[in-house]
């Protein structure tokens, strides 16, 4: 049902929920949503200016009715609007995911070729959170290669302009979407390492994930991160503690302060760990030789034997373990080796 109201559209609260994108046909909704922006920006001649139409974005909550709005406004998109809109594409979930990556993005190609136009001219913080959005949307097509090859310019060419979260960002993102390359990696790892007293915790660890994951060397980056992170290893989460454990065994650089650093909180958050939520990680390091990985747990009903293969098989090697505890009462560790993915995807702040 629909009527009108002073020239706006309106759809009865019942008929909301007869599709996923059911209200999305009346595309002035969004509008709506922020009466004191929206009907402003609808009944202005020239349209919402760019920070009504930054709040516009920020206000749609399903992916089809923000490429409604992209659709409607895109032309007067500024780089801070093209990066909002990204950011909030970057995080839908379910069936706008779904949709929004069917037939390799095809639905967002207009927005993808003028964010391939623009993205030199965006600024540091936009164009790191335009890159790690894309990222999460995992395109994988030739279609995508253009633009990543723009981003990679783009970052070469503000690389100092880039603040600790933004190399990070900028680092996942690459590495995420498998779109990693010598020559900007090369950048980044100098821009970072130099500055690596200025990254947060997780900063740190996603860093050291990125490169891990690209299998990209920087033996100077990782010598920095891995002296921070041994004096910074009670700031670390659980989560970055495996995800920095992970990416130095990965990458092959030796660390003995950082991994007993490591391991002495691993082992004791181990130790006091319980299942308080619906999912908890520890962390748990051996080294040296011998080690007991049951030093490592608490000894759980249930526990997997992966953990009986974490021990070092020779002197001086690491093994890394981690301690996720499910949902149930007693709660179930693995112990996994080292060498092997991490448990999840590092997060990454935008």
């Amino acid at each position: 049902m629909r009527s009108a109201v002073n020239g706006r559209c309106l759809r009865a609260g019942p008929l909301l929920r007869r599709g996923p994108y059911a209200h999305t046909t009346c595309s002035s909704l969004a509008l709506l949503r922020r009466p004191s922006v929206g009907a402003a920006a609808l009944h202005s001649r020239a349209g919402p200016n760019p920070r009504q139409i930054n709040a516009l974005i920020k206000d749609a909550t399903r992916a089809r009715e923000l490429l409604g709005l992209y659709e409607q406004r895109g032309q007067s998109f500024n780089d801070v609007n093209l990066a909002t809109c990204w950011s909030r594409l970057g995080r839908m979930r379910g069936t706008d995911r779904s949709w929004l990556r069917s037939d390799d993005g095809t639905a967002l190609r207009a927005l993808r070729e003028q964010t391939t136009d623009q993205v030199r001219t965006l600024g540091a913080r936009e164009l790191s959170n335009a890159a790690h959005a894309i990222a999460k949307l995992d395109f994988r097509g030739a279609a995508w290669g253009g633009l990543w090859k723009e981003i990679e310019g783009a970052a070469l060419a503000r690389r100092s302009e880039l603040n600790p979260q933004d190399l990070a960002n900028t680092a996942w993102a690459f590495a995420t979407a498998g779109r990693a390359t010598t020559v900007l990696f090369d950048a980044i790892g100098k821009e970072a390492a130099g500055r690596v007293r200025d990254f947060e915790p997780q900063h740190l660890a996603n860093t050291a994930w990125a490169f891990a994951t690209a299998s990209h060397a920087a033996p100077a980056l990782f010598d920095a991160i891995g002296r921070e992170a041994a004096g910074r290893v009670r700031e670390l989460n659980p989560q970055d503690l495996s995800n920095t454990a992970w990416a130095f065994a990965t990458a092959g650089h030796g660390a003995p302060a950082l991994f007993d650093a490591i391991g002495k909180r691993g082992c004791r958050a181990g130790a006091r760990a319980q299942p308080s939520g619906p999912v908890q990680h520890g962390v748990g390091v051996c080294h040296g030789w011998p080690c007991r990985p049951g030093a490592l747990r608490r000894d759980y009903e249930g526990v997997s034997r992966a953990g009986a293969r974490a021990q070092p098989s020779e002197p001086g090697q690491h093994g890394v373990g981690v301690c996720s505890y499910g949902p149930s009462d007693v709660g179930v560790v693995a112990l996994r080796p080292a060498l092997r993915p991490p448990l999840r995807r590092p997060r990454s702040r935008v």
